[in-house]
């Protein structure tokens, strides 16, 4: 793992770097702790982009892992995935909230989906408690720091 000093030598010179944009920028330790239910868990990955660019989908793909279920969780919980209607179902008595470490970046990503979705009046029901976490609980900018070049 490199340290600061050195990350933000290496990020400062690399003209590939200097082209990302800055808004996902994030140091290692600049998350957002979210409880989230298996439902939100859920419906959050069906939020989370497909497509966009590089530095999106790196972020989208590590928060993925982060989201989903482990096999303990899948045993515990009784998590099934009808491949018949594509359903997934759980035991709501065995359920547990899993606290999540979410990265800022990839709360701006969630919460611009999520505004996207209700601005075209896309949302449903499902998508109600994490419309309230991400939109409204969480600052319109939350700080976003990218890490500086060290002389």
């Amino acid at each position: 793992m490199r340290n600061k000093a050195k990350m933000g030598k290496i990020l400062g010179s690399s003209p590939f770097f200097n082209k990302l944009p800055k808004k996902y920028f994030i140091l290692k330790g600049n998350t957002m702790k979210m409880q989230l239910s298996i439902l939100e868990r859920i419906v959050l990955m069906g939020v989370l982009p497909a497509e966009g660019d590089i530095v999106t989908l790196r972020l989208v793909s590590d928060a993925r892992k982060d989201i989903s279920f482990s096999d303990k969780e899948m045993r515990e919980s009784k998590i099934v995935n009808n491949p018949q209607n594509g359903q997934i179902s759980w035991d709501e008595k065995a359920a547990k909230d899993k606290e999540i470490d979410i990265p800022t970046a990839v709360i701006g990503i969630v919460k611009t989906k999520l505004l996207e979705l209700n601005e075209k009046k896309k949302l449903n029901g499902n998508h109600i408690s994490l419309y309230e976490k991400f939109v409204e609980a969480v600052p319109v900018n939350p700080k976003l720091e990218v890490l500086p070049e060290q002389k």
